[in-house]
């Protein structure tokens, strides 16, 4: 795969280079003036999607970066100096003093475009005249925004700074190599897990048990993550609750989500899983809204009101657990309090390998639409990995999903009565492929499979009851379904369950 940069700065080309890529220098001339009806993130970010577009044009096969920095004190940019005064007096203005420093980021590749920003914030210090003209002296601080670079000789200048060293130099490299990772392979990692791609089965009370995962696993979910269980119930050693933490290999790599609200009682749960399950990854769930997990037990999406709370949690979890550790969100507890891409840092920075983002508050439930705007966000905030969750139905809303730039995306109502969904995104994903609609021979044959499955790990009065929920899924959208499920649920076996079905799905065949 070519990778071309299209920048010829000298410090871009050996973050690159150290980190292990073999790539083009192309850069072309383009517009770079700052739109002033613009924020300054949303400017860096058209200049570095300007810079890239340019190059891209007529390099299709290629994935092309474009990158930029823009330098900020008290909302005023200070740009690439024209002479030595210009130079000086942005220098003298920034001394002493702590700024912003923002790197937009485009990567193109085909017709996907990844376009972001970091924000770092650089303290300098208090210099005299004449270190500033020593500086200046250097010719360094020409062609660089902000009059400086800190990542050459331009150091000397600096007091201390707080963000990633490698955004200071313009390009972010750890979310760089991420998304690069994820264009030229389709998959993405969770710590050293390779997840073979970017589809998730992400986690359903009720329904996300050994049946359903590998069902859809073998339909194409990447990773399949099982449905939560309390920590409480794995310290009491509940028979139930453990048997819910056993796989089955065909289910790898899969994660177990374990929620709670006590610290020592979630790290004696990691601890559990780490030893006795097979499961690959642990995650915390911090996005239950129902009212059971979230103000019963303060659990679930209660724990997003306190930041802090998020991070002693995760950082605890993380230390005990020798799989990696993941955390499950939602954008905030209400519209007055969406806090998602603080909590985002807060897990970041306490170890988790990544994070899942449902787009809605708790307060919603699962009402309203997703906010993929704040997805982005997150996205933009943190280095890890970030899974989009919510309202992911088709191909349409999958595609409008990963323009946040999000490494993955789990899909969980969508995927009830339908786990064909992931056959048909990884077709279209992998070649554009777009595949046709299951059959109805091949709903009812899911079906029994289904029935069977659960029938071995429920018995067949769980299995009915289960499947009678699963097959009214099933029948979404079908001509007459609400009848035929008013039908199903009233039937109590599966072979009336089988009849009824078989002459509803003939009668549609020979229409």
């Amino acid at each position: 795969m070519r990778i071309i940069l299209a920048s010829s700065s000298p410090r871009r080309k050996e973050l690159l280079t150290k980190a292990g890529y073999d790539f083009e220098i192309i850069v072309k001339e383009t517009d770079e003036q700052v739109n002033h009806e613009l924020s300054v993130r949303e400017n860096v970010k058209q200049i570095a999607l300007k810079k890239a577009e340019v190059v891209h044009l007529d390099n299709k096969d290629a994935i092309v970066i474009g990158s930029d920095t823009i330098v900020v004190k008290d909302n005023i940019i200070y740009g690439k100096p024209n002479d030595r005064e210009d130079a000086f007096n942005t220098l003298k203005l920034l001394n002493n003093t702590t700024h912003e420093v923002i790197s937009g980021v485009a990567i193109l590749y085909k017709d996907k475009v990844i376009n972001y920003s970091k924000t770092s914030y650089v303290t300098f210090k208090n210099l005299s005249d004449d270190e500033i003209n020593a500086y200046i002296d250097t010719g360094e601080c020409f062609g660089k925004a902000g009059s400086y670079a800190i990542q050459g000789i331009g150091s000397s200048l600096v007091d201390h700074y707080e963000g990633e060293f490698e955004n200071i130099v313009g390009l972010p490299i750890k979310s760089v190599s991420r998304h690069l990772f994820e264009l030229t392979t389709n998959t993405f990692k969770i710590g050293d897990i390779v997840i073979p791609n970017r589809l998730v089965l992400a986690p359903m009370a009720g329904v996300c048990n050994e049946s359903f995962r590998v069902l859809c696993k073998e339909m194409g979910a990447g990773l399949v993550m099982a449905e939560m269980v309390s920590d409480k119930a794995i310290g009491f050693k509940n028979a139930k609750t453990l048997k819910m933490t056993k796989v089955n290999n065909i289910e790898h790599p899969i994660t177990m989500q374990i929620f709670g609200a006590d610290i020592d009682s979630l790290v004696s749960a990691a601890k559990y899983i780490c030893e006795y399950s097979d499961a690959d990854i642990i995650d915390i769930n911090m996005g239950c809204p129902v009212n059971k997990v979230a103000k019963k037990a303060k659990a679930g999406s209660s724990l997003l009101q306190d930041p802090n709370m998020v991070y002693e949690v995760t950082k605890a979890v993380v230390e005990a657990s020798s799989k990696p550790v993941t955390v499950k969100i939602r954008i905030g507890w209400d519209e007055n309090n969406i806090n998602a891409v603080e909590n985002a840092k807060m897990i970041e920075k306490a170890g988790a390998k990544a994070i899942t983002v449902h787009g809605r508050t708790r307060s919603q439930f699962y009402s309203g639409k997703a906010d993929y705007n704040v997805i982005k966000e997150v996205v933009e905030a943190v280095d890890i990995p970030v899974v989009g969750n919510g309202d992911v139905v088709d191909i349409v809303s999958a595609e409008n999903l990963f323009k946040t730039g999000c490494s993955a995306i789990a899909i969980g109502r969508g995927s009830l009565g339908n786990p064909f969904i992931f056959r048909e995104l990884n077709a279209y994903f992998n070649d554009g492929t777009i595949l046709p609609k299951p059959s109805h021979k091949e709903i009812l044959d899911t079906i029994i499979r289904q029935y069977k499955s659960l029938v071995e790990l429920k018995g067949e009065h769980l299995a009915l009851l289960e499947m009678r929920s699963h097959t009214t899924w099933y029948l979404k959208g079908l001509p007459n379904a609400s009848y035929v499920r008013n039908i199903i649920c009233r039937l109590t076996s599966f072979d009336e369950v089988l009849t009824t079905l078989t002459e509803y799905f003939n009668k549609l065949d020979n229409k």
